[in-house]
């Protein structure tokens, strides 16, 4: 009996103007290209709440094609040309065939209801398909999961959630979605903090809720300054190559996606595909001093530094005072990155722990306590500060503290590690995929012009360690370890020469 609304929240006339190129139909699920004009969905055959998620391997997979996302493209693709509804047509029904309302792994995650949801919304605002019926399961379902989100799953899930009960509440003018998002909204607000940066310690996420909040500011004016705060953090934490810092876990997840190819850079310039009432403009400058990231970004020169200092918590990795570092466009240290959540319990460990990153490790111990695949206990947080031309990182955990000072000038970046510990620290400098490096001596190594020196009383190691650049994806690249005794000072010279 309910009717859904037209809500207008698309700008039609920008995107007569935009192109959305769809070549072949192939379209990139967590990094592999699947054909979409003949899916074969899952028969989904008992209630959601009897599903054993570990027979489904790593469910991201099965989940991501589930979001449909894809659709969002194919309907503006329609709105343009008038090509592609029978395809739409044909998907939905099947979807909708395969997994009747509540059954099946694909109505597990209240967050992947919601976002299909969102999808399938602004389908038949480009369409005008008739989906009042599938979008008023999808709602019943946030509404009633989400207070389990809210005391279980604190984080962007329950976000998420809210913001697509909030647009469908709208959709359908049913007054207790809207006002149960709202609350919800308004309660988890803190996610993203007073810079407009997710405190999840993922930037892959930060962006992922930004879309959110992109979402919800069509209903509320307020969110316009957080809003472009958090636009702005994503312009600084792309690198002046154009790819995003791999920071905390990373599953290339998008909020809704209306381009075919997945580009955060398309998607950030072209915002006005929604009828948002403000202009928003990104900050050019060299120096952000953001409480828990200090940053260095010169465009020109292709130089990106980052220093990270956020609790260790949520989607974080146990990644305190790592370093992210590029001279030339040339990705020097490198983030390892996500490559699985689910699967590989091994892998899962290793791509969150303080050995994968550019930090130090007592012990061989992460920061902060690993339990399960997502969660952190007794979660440490270094403190960060800046001075003239320096950053200062300092870090105590149970087994020792360490001092790191960054000093940057140019063509040199000196890192000095100040040790206190009773005990062995580890010191890994994780590179780029493209960096070869060469051993002049046993301090000294070089990869074409630019040179790595390590001065101090430790034992070294070349060798290879794993990095993941996209999900389900992982290869190797070049990895030099230090290993320390006792108090001690291990000074790092980068240098271009």
């Amino acid at each position: 009996n309910y009717k859904l609304r037209n809500l207008n929240l698309l700008n039609k006339e920008f995107i007569n103007n935009i192109k959305v190129d769809i070549a072949d139909f192939t379209y990139d699920f967590l990094g592999n290209r699947i054909e979409i004009t003949n899916l074969k969905f899952h028969q989904a055959e008992k209630p959601w709440i009897y599903e054993d998620l570990s027979t489904y391997g790593d469910v991201k997979n099965e989940w991501e094609i589930n979001r449909l996302q894809f659709l969002f493209p194919l309907a503006l693709n329609y709105y343009q040309n008038s090509e592609n509804l029978p395809l739409i047509k044909k998907t939905i029904n099947s979807w909708i065939k395969a997994n009747p309302y509540n059954y099946g792994v694909n109505w597990f995650s209240n967050l992947e209801v919601a976002i299909r949801g969102v999808t399938l919304y602004f389908v038949f605002e480009l369409t005008g398909l008739s989906l009042s019926q599938t979008l008023y399961e999808h709602g019943t379902h946030i509404y009633e999961e989400i207070i389990y989100s809210k005391y279980c799953i604190p984080n962007n899930h329950v976000l998420g959630e809210a913001t697509a009960l909030l647009l469908l509440g709208h959709a359908f003018n049913i007054n207790k979605w809207i006002n149960r998002a709202r609350k919800l909204i308004k309660k988890f607000s803190y996610l993203i903090n007073d810079e407009g940066i997710s405190i999840e310690g993922s930037f892959s996420y930060h962006f992922f809720k930004t879309q959110m909040l992109l979402v919800q500011s069509l209903f509320d004016s307020n969110l316009k300054d957080k809003t472009i705060k958090a636009l702005n953090f994503i312009s600084v934490i792309i690198k002046p190559n154009g790819s995003l810092v791999n920071f905390g876990d990373n599953d290339e997840g998008y909020f809704y996606n209306p381009f075919w190819e997945k580009s955060i850079i398309n998607i950030i310039k072209n915002l006005n595909i929604f009828n948002l009432k403000f202009v928003y403009k990104p900050i050019n400058k060299n120096f952000y001093n953001y409480k828990d990231y200090k940053i260095i970004k010169d465009e020109k020169e292709g130089f990106y530094l980052l220093f990270s200092g956020q609790k260790e918590k949520y989607h974080s990795h146990s990644d305190n005072l790592n370093i992210e570092l590029t001279l030339k466009n040339i990705n020097i240290l490198e983030d390892s990155g996500t490559y699985i959540y689910n699967g590989n319990k091994d892998l899962r460990t290793y791509f969150r722990s303080s050995l994968a990153h550019n930090t130090i490790s007592f012990e061989g111990l992460d920061h902060s306590v690993q339990i399960g695949t997502f969660r952190w206990v007794k979660s440490t947080k270094a403190l960060l500060s800046v001075d003239k031309n320096s950053f200062i990182g300092t870090l105590k955990t149970s087994k020792g503290k360490v001092k790191r000072t960054i000093e940057i000038e140019k063509n040199i970046v000196k890192i000095v590690d100040e040790i206190e510990t009773k005990g062995k620290a580890i010191v890994n400098f994780h590179f780029g995929k493209e960096i070869n490096l060469k051993a002049i001596n046993d301090n000294l190594y070089q990869f074409n012009n630019i040179y790595i020196k390590f001065i101090g009383n430790f034992n070294i190691t070349k060798k290879l360690s794993p990095i993941s650049k996209s999900y389900n994806h992982i290869t190797k690249r070049e990895n030099i370890r230090i290993e320390t005794f006792g108090n001690t000072k291990l000074e790092t010279i980068i240098y271009i020469k």
